[in-house]
């Protein structure tokens, strides 16, 4: 299992399009903090502020749309591995 430090974010994409979008969430999650995410975890607030950040970026959107279907300029993000990256990386799940 590879582990994520989030301050060593040296990952190799494919692409330069995924590692912004992955660094864009790195660092609005290390700018919240992790005290307070588990704050709003433990006071079960919703986090509006996380779905707004993946909205204006357009993460499922560009993580989940296949080649031909996007953007012009639209990789071949719709497959398994950019969405199992994300999941592992900013779900929790192994």
């Amino acid at each position: 299992m590879l582990l994520f430090n989030p301050k060593l974010h040296n990952r190799k994409y494919t692409d330069e399009k995924t590692r912004d979008l992955m660094q864009k969430t790195i660092d609005f999650l290390e700018n919240k903090g992790l005290k307070n995410l588990k704050k709003d975890w433990h006071d079960k607030v919703w986090n509006h502020d996380f779905v707004e950040f993946m909205k204006e970026n357009q993460i499922f959107a560009t993580l989940m749309t296949p080649a031909g279907y996007g953007e012009d300029d639209s990789m071949d993000f719709g497959d398994a591995l950019y969405i199992s990256i994300f999941s592992n990386q900013f779900g929790g799940h192994p």
